[in-house]
């Protein structure tokens, strides 16, 4: 039971750690469209930012 419960332990702590790197590009995913949402709303890229 010890094993299984450090396994756990384990598999929260890699989750957690994944899910800490996921932030940053989801910010930074949007970034390159920026052109094409600007061309969109016909508006300039200073505006969309």
């Amino acid at each position: 039971m010890r094993k299984n419960n450090q396994w756990n332990v384990f598999s929260l702590a890699l989750l957690l750690g994944l899910f800490s790197t996921l932030g940053p590009f989801t910010i930074d995913m949007y970034l390159p469209a920026f052109p094409e949402i600007a061309k969109n709303l016909n508006s300039s890229a200073s505006l969309v930012q």
